[in-house]
C-alpha cells in the first residue's frame, strides 16, 4: 500500500533528498545522449544548495479570500473525502487534505493571512521511500488567479507500475486546489514518455515554452498546464 505524507521532519527530508539525487542519476543512466543538457538543467552546485535548504522554495501560500466561501467549498467538495472541523469563527485552515469549511456563513470577521503550507510530498511503500513530488508557488498571474508549479516528480524503477506516480500527481493537484490555486504548470524532458502520458491522462495540456529558458533547453523540454 502506498502512503503519501508531507516531508516536514528531518528523516522525511533526508529520504526526499536521496530520491531527488536518484532522479538526476536516473536521467544520466536513462538518457546518456542528453547528459550535457541534464547537467545544465540540474546545475550541480545550485541543485545541491536547493537540497540543503529544503523545503526552500517548495511551499504553497493559501490564496482563498477570507469571505470566498462559495468558490472555496466548490473546490474542496471535489478533493476531500470527508467533512472536518473548520473553527468556531468559520476560519479556513488549509493544512489537512480532508478539511472542508462548515463555519457560519454570515458575519465573518477577517482572518489573518494564512501561513505557507509545506509543498514537499513523499510516498512510502511498505515503509520504504517510493517517490516524491514538489510544489512551488508562483503567486498570482496577470488575471489575478493563483499559479503553482509541480516539480521533481520521481518514482524509482523498483516502484514503477504500482500507481505511485499517479497517486503523487493526484495528491499534488488536491493540495494545490485546496490552497486556492487556479492553475498548475510543469515542465518535463521530451524523453520522459511515461511522465508525459501520466500528465496528459491527469488533465494537463501542452502550452508554449517559457521565454526565459535558453533555447537549447526549451527545445528539450515540454511545458504543461492544468486548470484546477
Amino acid at each position: 500500500m502506498v502512503s503519501i505524507f508531507h516531508a516536514t521532519n528531518a528523516s522525511a527530508l533526508n529520504h526526499l533528498r536521496a530520491l531527488m539525487r536518484s532522479f538526476v542519476a536516473w536521467h544520466h543512466t536513462a538518457h546518456p545522449e542528453d547528459r550535457v543538457l541534464i547537467d545544465r538543467y540540474f546545475a550541480a552546485e545550485t541543485f545541491e544548495r536547493e537540497l540543503a535548504d529544503l523545503p526552500g522554495p517548495y511551499v504553497l501560500r493559501p490564496l482563498w479570500p477570507a469571505r470566498d466561501h462559495a468558490a472555496r467549498d466548490h473546490a474542496l467538495t471535489e478533493v476531500t473525502a470527508q467533512p472536518a472541523f473548520a473553527g468556531a469563527e468559520g476560519y479556513y485552515c488549509p493544512y489537512n487534505l480532508h478539511l472542508r469549511a462548515h463555519g457560519p456563513r454570515e458575519g465573518l470577521r477577517e482572518a489573518p493571512p494564512p501561513a505557507a503550507v509545506a509543498g514537499l510530498l513523499i510516498a512510502y511503500h511498505g515503509g520504504v521511500p517510493a517517490g516524491c513530488v514538489a510544489l512551488r508557488d508562483h503567486g498570482r498571474d496577470s488575471d489575478g488567479t493563483g499559479v503553482c508549479e509541480m516539480k521533481r516528480l520521481f518514482v524509482p524503477d523498483a516502484f514503477r507500475g504500482m500507481g505511485v506516480g499517479r497517486a503523487l500527481v493526484r495528491r499534488a493537484i488536491a493540495e494545490a486546489t485546496q490552497a486556492g490555486y487556479a492553475r498548475m504548470r510543469l515542465e518535463t524532458s521530451k524523453r520522459q514518455t511515461e511522465a508525459i502520458r501520466l500528465y496528459e491522462k491527469t488533465g494537463f495540456k501542452r502550452i508554449p515554452p517559457n521565454d526565459a529558458v535558453p533555447m537549447e533547453l526549451a527545445s528539450w523540454l515540454i511545458y504543461f498546464e492544468r486548470r484546477l
